[in-house]
């Protein structure tokens, strides 16, 4: 019999516990990844399979869960001999017990050394890992863990070009509330996946214990095809640097039954069981036979924040209104004097919005949302706070956008962060969960999932001042397929980059504010050319300055080559983004005042 008749004849296919937190608390390691467990500790990770098909498992997942070169640090050649030698000890272990092997695969990391694993990347990493399973004969696959659907539906393509037969098995993790760390609710993942026909089941693991994916499961419209549930055995507790998991395998199989009674066929146990765990739920199962009426759920409707409030940023955007953006600078302490009379100066000379950069340059400035909300509310004037993802993990991230949400910021732009400065990386560590690209797609997900009918208006960055435009638009294509509404390019100074804008008419496809820094004087101008990433200043600007000019020659000077600029953009995008130089709040006052006479 194989998996396939079993669960058409209402079998429960029960797969087997943790592998990871078993070892350790076998050995009384704290091991974050076991992997390479399978060539240097063989004969206990045997031990281990032993136990669990003794314990009643039918199916046992091969050690494999974060075997990708990016998490162990290894080359392909490595990899495919960690690989292989998994599934052949998984595969010896099980062929006495006529069980089956499932090839573990467990999600990459967002981010190696602060820089991303481009979406094509990781699917050549996927497909490679899949193949070193293939060759050895395996016909099942568990993907588990993941907290996107972005790439299973490929997986499970590829999976059955190769092998039309084999059984592919997905689940995702969820928290508590039902919805993963990317804001994916439970409910959207199933309608996302359900009917594929190259996915034999969709399901659940790990993120919480029984109770609470229980919980979430009475209120969902279970698929018709397989589900499966595979939860932690509690959450985690830290005792003496120890992650401890309640042993309650008695808790976990009443829980766990009261899932099967569900119509769910596929069960097994994540992070904390062990053997124990999976031998009384076998008992369970066993004494209470199928069929089983599956109760399917009413599906709940996402709880949505208040009724609509206006936002007249992105109103005006929408309505094709020529908008200025203002950024101010943030202070590096905890006085705001000055920003609220910038911000009131602006607001009198038109601009339609200020911004506030969050720590730039990788030094610590005042919390941009803080600084976003109090000037909204005591200038009257709309607030766009950058956020940025060095400083903050995933969980930070989304609690920052909950707290801009309750101020009433609507507008947010999403960028991954200036590197911290390398003197001061010793003392200092960035975070980079996740990138700009995955943070729009983490706040587009809770625009639907939490934010309702008051959605951030999402705004991203674009930098066009490379040798590759091209590629920057891609990349703000990409972005717009994630989620971006409108984008904010680096300070404009070369001619190439507004012929470039002209050419390829890229106003007419995306809303673009272009970026406009005024230089002060002649040392200004060379230390933006020379030291801020992503400017370039041409000699012919830099010949309109010189040591010799005052003040007032020089700042005129800046006014009117930011001027001209502006005037040869104005028609081929949506609006200017003004970034004041050096507290030199006067020279955007006259900017904008210019302008609003055009």
């Amino acid at each position: 019999m194989n998996i396939r008749e079993k669960l058409a004849q209402k079998g429960t296919l029960l797969l087997d516990g943790a592998m990871g937190t078993y070892y350790n608390l076998r050995n009384d390691k704290k091991l974050p990844v076991v992997d390479m467990a399978v060539l240097d500790n063989p004969n206990e990770v045997k031990a281990i399979y032993r136990e669990y098909l003794e314990a009643g498992a039918d199916v046992l997942n091969t050690n494999t869960f974060s075997s990708n070169t990016y998490k162990l640090g290894i080359h392909r050649k490595e990899l495919k001999k960690q690989l292989q030698t998994a599934y052949l000890l998984a595969k010896n272990e099980a062929s006495p017990y006529g069980k089956w092997v499932a090839a573990d695969i467990g999600p990459l990391p967002e981010m190696v050394g602060g820089e991303e694993i481009s979406h094509h990347q990781a699917l050549e990493e996927y497909f490679f890992i899949i193949d070193c399973f293939l060759e050895m004969g395996c016909d099942l696959f568990n993907f588990e863990t993941f907290s996107t659907t972005a790439y299973i539906k490929d997986l499970a393509a590829y999976i059955k070009k190769k092998s039309p037969d084999a059984f592919v098995m997905t689940s995702f993790v969820l928290n508590s509330n039902g919805y993963t760390v990317r804001d994916y609710s439970a409910q959207t993942i199933i309608d996302s996946l359900s009917d594929d026909i190259n996915i034999d089941v969709v399901g659940f693991n790990c993120g919480t214990g029984p109770t609470h994916l229980y919980h979430n499961l009475q209120h969902l419209v279970l698929p018709n095809g397989y589900f499966s549930v595979v939860p932690n055995a509690s959450y985690p507790e830290v005792i003496d640097d120890h992650i401890i998991y309640s042993q309650n395998p008695e808790y976990f199989t009443e829980i766990m039954m009261d899932m099967r009674r569900l119509g769910i066929q596929v069960l097994g146990g994540c992070c904390g069981t062990t053997p124990d765990h999976i031998r009384l739920l076998r008992q369970a199962i066993d004494n209470e036979p199928w069929p089983i009426e599956r109760k399917p759920g009413e599906a709940v409707k996402p709880e949505v924040m208040a009724k609509k409030r206006s936002n007249p940023f992105a109103e005006k955007m929408q309505a094709g209104k020529f908008i200025i953006a203002v950024e101010l600078p943030p202070p590096s302490d905890a006085n705001i004097d000055d920003v609220k009379k910038m911000a009131k100066k602006m607001k009198r000379a038109g601009a339609d919005i200020v911004t506030f950069s969050d720590s730039p340059l990788g030094r610590a400035r005042t919390n941009p949302i803080a600084l976003s909300a109090k000037i909204k509310r005591e200038v009257g004037i709309c607030a766009l706070p950058h956020l940025c993802c060095r400083d903050r993990n995933t969980i930070a991230l989304k609690s920052d956008l909950l707290g801009a949400y309750i101020e009433d910021l609507n507008n947010i732009l999403l960028v991954t962060g200036d590197p911290i400065p390398q003197a001061e990386r010793s003392e200092i560590s960035s975070i980079f969960n996740l990138n700009s690209f995955k943070l729009i797609e983490l706040v587009h997900s809770m625009n639907q999932s939490v934010f309702g009918d008051n959605p951030f208006y999402i705004g991203a960055a674009l930098n066009l001042n490379v040798s590759n435009p091209d590629r920057a638009v891609e990349r703000m294509s990409r972005k717009r397929e994630l989620g971006a509404d409108f984008f904010m390019t680096q300070p404009i100074y070369e001619q190439a980059v507004v012929d470039y804008l002209h050419t390829n008419q890229l106003g007419k496809h995306y809303k673009i504010l272009a970026g406009i820094m005024p230089i002060v004087n002649y040392k200004n101008a060379r230390f933006l050319n020379n030291e801020i990433p992503g400017v370039h200043i041409p000699e012919s600007i830099l010949a309109h300055f010189h040591e010799s000019q005052n003040k007032n020659e020089a700042e005129q000077i800046g006014i009117n080559l930011a001027l001209k600029t502006i005037e040869s953009l104005r028609h081929q995008v949506a609006g200017i983004y003004l970034i004041t130089p050096l507290n030199r709040i006067e020279m955007i006052e006259h900017i904008i005042k210019t302008i609003r006479q055009w």
